[in-house]
This record gives structure tokens, C-alpha cells and sequence, in this order.
């Protein structure tokens, strides 16, 4: 069955555009029963996808409101808003060409309960902005690419940030897969203006899978110039991991065989059957566009062991609309 798409108008660049959702989004949060809407920043409330897996990487749904603490800058926040999403995502695809990879995709769509719809871009160095849609949205996964450039690019995210933009579900995320390759400036689009970007402007969750061991990356403090914390733009093992744990994903490391790289495909689909998203008013009321780090602990249910949660990292609490 085809998908209804609602496209949203609008430049990403404007300043009436919503923070990510930790993903996080600032907005006011809708009534339980409706998905939510990314509205502006400057409507106070903080929105964050949150994912529990068991220790098998399966998405733990059930789970209640009182089970979750939030805290912003080590200030815990009361929760406001909370409902949990088993609902179909979107998904854009951002392939790797090496044949160890072929399968990567397929595996992670055919591992989800849903058809998923999806779309593939790839770096095309001499289209405008330096990237191109290679399949537009399709439920049909038979019409996946089989062959693909290797390499990304900050344009190629610069595109997928677009398009992901006229998807038909409200859970909206990108699987990268790379080889630890160059990130390069293309298409006048720099990768740390892609950083920000991802942070600020977009409800989209960035998935990743790397062939190349990488430093852990907590936090994004831009001030922080420790070079364990601040990524380095130019190299996709520092930047890869980092898009993704600021938007609320998730950065796997896999060797290059093409067994390990459809393992972690498969693990990253589990864990994205349910997501929780949790709303709350920053006591923060500050607009000095300082980072402010966001942590979620959950309690899990007597009788069953630690779950294992990830979200957003955090924000930068900017000022929007001249304010």
C-alpha cells in the first residue's frame, strides 16, 4: 500500500525551523493521542526519542512514564509530555559501495515488522550541492540500488536532511553506512556547519555504521577543545560518531565483512521497533546559545536486567526569530 506524503514548506535555513528532537526538538507537545509536531524552539518545550534495548539489542516497549528521569546539565527536568511510538519510520539511506555492503540495507529493511519506506542518496560530485537522490521514497524493497559510490560527503547529508523533510511518518531517520572514509566540505556545505545543522534544525535521528574504531564522543561542547571531545570534521571516525549521538542515534563499529555488517544492520532495526518520546519545560530559561547536555536513566521493570537506553546528547539553547 502507498504511503501519503505531507511535505512541509519552508527553508531549513529559516529561523522559525525547529531544534532536532533528541532528538531535540523545542516545541509545544500535542495531546497523547496525536503525533507530535515539530514547532518552534521558542514555544519552551524540549522533545527527546528515547530507545531502550534488552541486553540482545530488542526494543523493550511497555515501559511507563514513571520509569524515566531526564536530566538537563545535571538539573533534573519534570517529564510533561511521554508516549511511546511502535509506529513505521522513514528512512534514508546513505550506502556504502564496497560489496562487503551490498546486503547492509536490504537486511536492516527486511528486519523491521513494517514496510518501511526509504530512499537512497549517494555523492554525485557534479550534481549542485554534491549529492543525488539515487531511489526517491518506495516501500518496495526490490528496488534498492545494488551499486553505489563509496565515498560521503557533507553534501550528501546536506540532501538527505532535505529530502527526509517530505517523509510520511513522524519517526524519521538516516542509516549511514561507511568505511571510515573522508567526510569532506562539498557543495559549499561544511562538515561542522553539517553538525550544526543536524543538531539544530532537523527531527531526524542519524544511525551509523563504521569499519574504523573510533574515540568514544560524549558530548559536543563546541567550546571544549579537548581532542578526545571536540570531532574532528575531516575524517568520518570522529565525525560519523558524533552526528549520531547528537541527534538521538546511535554509532556501531562493525568489521568489514559483510556478515558483522548485516549483524549490526539487523541490531539497529530491533532496537527501533518502539521509541519513547519524552517532553519537558527546561528550568533553563537562558537563551545564550551555550550547549546544555541532556542524560535519560530508566528503571527497568523487577525481575528483568539493566536496559540499555541512548538519546540525544543535547542542544544548544540559541535564540530564534530575533529573540
Amino acid at each position: 500500500m502507498a504511503l501519503s506524503r505531507n511535505f512541509i514548506a519552508g527553508s531549513i535555513l529559516a529561523g522559525a525551523a525547529a531544534c532536532s528532537l533528541v532528538s531535540i526538538a523545542l516545541s509545544i507537545a500535542p495531546t497523547q493521542n496525536q503525533p507530535p509536531s515539530w514547532i518552534r524552539p521558542d514555544e519552551g518545550m524540549v522533545l527527546a526519542w528515547v530507545s531502550a534495548v534488552d541486553s540482545k539489542g530488542n526494543a523493550v516497549p511497555g515501559l511507563k512514564r514513571d520509569r524515566f528521569h531526564i536530566w538537563e546539565n545535571d538539573v533534573e527536568q519534570a517529564i510533561e509530555y511521554f508516549a511511546a511510538d511502535s509506529n513505521p519510520i522513514s528512512v534514508g539511506i546513505i550506502p556504502c559501495g564496497s560489496i562487503e555492503c551490498l546486503e547492509v540495507p536490504t537486511t536492516f529493511l527486511k528486519t523491521t515488522n513494517w514496510a518501511e519506506e526509504y530512499f537512497v542518496v549517494v555523492e554525485n560530485r557534479t550534481a549542485r550541492g554534491g549529492g543525488t537522490v539515487l531511489q526517491h521514497f518506495t516501500t518496495d524493497i526490490g528496488l534498492m540500488p545494488r551499486i553505489t559510490p563509496s565515498t560521503h560527503s557533507a553534501g550528501v547529508l546536506s540532501l538527505a536532511l532535505d529530502y527526509i523533510r517530505e517523509a510520511a511518518n513522524t519517526r524519521k531517520i538516516l542509516l549511514l553506512i561507511g568505511a571510515g572514509l573522508r567526510l569532506p566540505s562539498s557543495g559549499g556545505v561544511s562538515a561542522e556547519l553539517m553538525l550544526r545543522r543536524a543538531v539544530r534544525e532537523e527531527d531526524v535521528q542519524i544511525y551509523s555504521i563504521v569499519t574504523t574504531r573510533f574515540d568514544e564522543i560524549e558530548t559536543l561542547e563546541h567550546e571544549d577543545k579537548s581532542p578526545k571531545k571536540q570531532p574532528d570534521p575531516l575524517y568520518a571516525e570522529y565525525m560519523v560518531p558524533a552526528l549520531s549521538r547528537a541527534t538521538g542515534g546511535r554509532a556501531y563499529y562493525s568489521k568489514m565483512f559483510a556478515a558483522d555488517l548485516e549483524k549490526v544492520a539487523s541490531e539497529i532495526a530491533r532496537g527501533l521497533e518502539t521509541q519513547y518520546l519524552i517532553g519537558y519545560r527546561t528550568t533553563d530559561l537562558t537563551t545564550d546559545g551555550k550547549w546544555r547536555q541532556i542524560r535519560i536513566e530508566v528503571k527497568a521493570p523487577a525481575g528483568t536486567p539493566e536496559l540499555t537506553i541512548w538519546t540525544r546528547s543535547g542542544y544548544w539553547a540559541d535564540k530564534r526569530n530575533g529573540k
